[in-house]
């Protein structure tokens, strides 16, 4: 089967899409699919990271997001698109982002008459509310409800989520689990000597949270894992014990790290390596 693959966004970009696409893609190569791939082109080529195994790779133009420098958006691109499907046409096309580049797809794949299949990514009706729009959120529902039903199939990963969106009005979803690399997530990796310096023992749960705490929604994501009933709560209602927050600053490239406060109870962390000592939640523990 060949499947073409097209989205916003890919590495060395840090972020959930980009990494869930890389990770299916050694997936499906490995399984001896045909793949495609169409993302915007890196400002910096030398940073582009090669995908050995793919039948073709088309970058477009992008521009940088406002507010937010290192996401690129790929800008139309729908003669391109169509003299790539026209020479070499997919079985299937994956629409991971409904940017300006996914809807060029999704034109030109209509009109084509190439089947689509969406993948439910990212919450974007609840970025509106994180960046103090919340005005537009039912306006950017619409749109992402008319996206996805234009397709045969939106894949979203959990059940949970499939059972919102169809009390959105979303329609032909079915789960696809995105599931965790056993190989990289092993007990087999535990550091002792890590652990010591947060202040645990080798078998005491660490809640980790990585990401970039500098933007609104990182930082609202990080209130919700610290709040009164968010993750570290539910934790330390099952475990009488503290149950410590460990945060890892990713920053922006080339950024040095800066420190972040979960909620009042995280913990200042380094960009890249070692997250410091974290602050403990449980009973008697100070979350101030």
């Amino acid at each position: 089967m060949r499947i073409c693959l097209v989205s916003e966004t890919w590495p060395p970009d840090i972020n959930g899409v980009a990494h869930t696409l890389n990770q299916l893609t050694g997936v499906l190569l490995a399984r001896g699919e045909t793949l495609q791939l169409v993302h915007p082109a890196l400002r910096l080529p030398r940073h582009r990271v090669p995908v050995p195994g793919l039948q073709h790779e088309l970058q477009v133009r992008s521009v940088a997001l406002p507010g937010y420098r290192e996401v690129r958006l790929g800008l139309p691109a729908g003669r391109r698109l169509q003299r790539l499907w026209q020479a070499q046409r997919p079985d299937v096309i994956y629409l991971a982002t409904q940017g300006p580049l996914g809807w060029s797809a999704r034109r030109t794949a209509r009109r084509l008459g190439v089947p689509m299949v969406a993948g439910w990514h990212t919450n974007f009706d609840h970025y509106c509310r994180a960046y103090g729009l919340p005005w537009l959120e039912s306006g950017v529902r619409r749109g992402l409800r008319r996206f996805h039903n234009g397709c045969a199939a939106t894949l979203v990963p959990t059940h949970a989520q499939c059972a919102q969106l169809e009390r959105q009005g979303f329609a032909r979803l079915a789960v696809m689990g995105r599931g965790i690399d056993g190989e990289c997530f092993s007990p087999a990796h535990r550091d002792s000597a890590l652990r010591r310096h947060w202040g645990v023992d080798d078998h005491q749960p660490v809640a980790l949270y990585v990401g970039r705490p500098a933007t609104r929604a990182a930082r609202g994501a990080l209130h919700r894992l610290s709040a009164p009933r968010g993750t570290c709560s539910a934790l330390r209602q099952r475990r009488p014990v503290p149950v410590p927050l460990a945060v890892r600053n990713l920053g922006q490239r080339g950024a040095g790290g800066h420190g972040q406060r979960a909620g009042g109870g995280g913990v200042p962390a380094r960009r890249g390596g070692r997250a410091d000592r974290p602050r403990s939640f449980g009973p008697g523990a100070a979350a101030g």
